[in-house]
């Protein structure tokens, strides 16, 4: 079971919607998930910028693999 809580607040909703139901993110973590961490840090607000070590983590320990790791991998989930 993922534990979106391991996110910021205001990200889990739209990282359930990417999971559960195939919905593709907006600009921030499409590049998380897609492994781009310049654009990923480019495109984050302040929390997330805080928390970038964190979304390591959670994708490292909570995501299915085939879900990220490159551009492919996450428009082929």
């Amino acid at each position: 079971m993922i534990d979106y809580s391991k996110t910021p607040a205001h990200m889990g909703d739209e990282m359930r919607l990417y999971i559960e139901k195939g919905i593709l993110p907006r600009s921030f973590l499409r590049a998380v998930l897609s492994n781009d961490f310049v654009e990923a840090v480019r495109q984050a607000d302040y929390i997330n910028t805080l928390r970038i070590y964190d979304w390591a983590d959670f994708l490292y320990n909570q995501l299915p693999v085939v879900s990220w790791g490159s551009e492919e991998k996450m428009l082929a989930y």
